[in-house]
């Protein structure tokens, strides 16, 4: 069974439980182990796109669909995006954890760039569902 998830978010407050909202349909076609992280990561996500927009009120594109295979999220902001390798490594910081869960969860993940906007997207399979630590 293949669902699908295709909102048009605002960059403010909200945002993330709104996403959380949106992806419950996902959770009930997906195996425990995924719909167990699944509202973690995509709230991780839509905060960092709250952040990083360009202004408060942007649109924030949330997208999200099921295949075989896995569960996948996407998250499109007008914010400029990040190069993942700069991504600080430490633990002597406090904030910025949501990218290290989503490294440490997603079982694939990567951002994407364009002129006008940039995409953060996760993956997470749905046999194995996310990484065991």
């Amino acid at each position: 069974m293949i669902q699908n998830v295709d909102e048009c978010l605002v960059a403010d407050e909200d945002a993330p439980s709104a996403a959380r909202r949106a992806v419950a349909d996902l959770e009930g076609v997906v195996e425990p182990g995924v719909a167990d992280v699944l509202p973690l990561l995509v709230s991780e996500l839509v905060t960092n796109a709250v952040l990083h927009a360009d202004r408060p009120g942007d649109p924030i594109r949330f997208r999200g669909w099921t295949s075989p295979r896995c569960v996948r999220i996407e998250v499109t902001d007008r914010g400029r995006g990040f190069d993942r390798s700069a991504i600080p490594r430490t633990t002597r910081q406090d904030g910025g954890w949501g990218l290290g869960l989503l490294e440490r969860l997603a079982n694939r993940w990567g951002v994407e760039r364009d002129p006008a906007s940039s995409t953060v997207w996760l993956e997470l399979d749905r046999r194995t569902g996310a990484h065991a630590a």
